[in-house]
């Protein structure tokens, strides 16, 4: 009995805590650029839920597979918030070069540990868009490169429709490491930036 009580104990507060917590709006972007401390950056519109799902781009023998799934209250050490992460398999000329998608399912308490995560919505033309409507929303957020850890990519993903069906682009260029010694010639990642289409399965 007493174990029982203690453990309400515990809910309770818990409960009582989580109710205290400050909760904004994603694009709320005074309080996001403040990092409030312990608050919730919360997809109140449900935006990223539209970005779900599996998406495959092909060219000739290069076939690049992204699945998209969106995490509640992921913690990053500062604060709460809800994210749109994934994994994805890239493959070229019948290589499997990258393959993440068996992380999809991983548990992190910061759910931006994995392979794509992003939940700063853009809206219109703002960071580049040049044919999107002023009040068009999409996503930016990062890629990570697997087989090279200090390598990722900034992307851009926008849902367009192609021939009557569901798609996203994703635009995305690298951004790693500078410094290096005289004469040494950094890994490469295998994904080239540029802008790609990508089918919903």
């Amino acid at each position: 009995m007493k174990k029982y009580i203690t453990l309400l104990f515990f809910f309770a507060v818990l409960t009582n805590c989580r109710a205290q917590m400050p909760i904004y709006d994603l694009e709320d972007l005074d309080n996001i650029i403040k990092e409030i401390p312990n608050s919730y950056r919360k997809d109140t519109k449900k935006q990223l839920e539209a970005y779900e799902g599996t998406y495959v781009y092909t060219n000739g023998t290069t076939t690049w597979k992204i699945v998209l799934q969106k995490k509640k209250e992921s913690y990053n050490r500062v604060y709460f918030e809800d994210l749109l992460i994934g994994e994805y398999q890239y493959i070229e000329n019948g290589i499997e070069k990258v393959n993440t998608l068996n992380k999809l399912n991983t548990y992190y308490e910061d759910q931006n540990r994995h392979s794509i995560s992003s939940n700063q919505i853009l809206t219109g033309k703002e960071l580049g868009c040049p044919d999107c409507s002023s009040t068009e929303k999409r996503l930016r957020g990062g890629l990570i490169d697997p087989n090279y850890h200090k390598t990722f990519a900034d992307i851009q993903i926008r849902r367009v429709t192609v021939n009557g069906k569901a798609a996203i682009t994703l635009s995305l260029y690298w951004v790693g490491p500078v410094a290096r010694k005289e004469g040494e010639i950094l890994p490469q990642p295998f994904i080239a930036p540029g802008t790609y289409t990508l089918i919903k399965q």
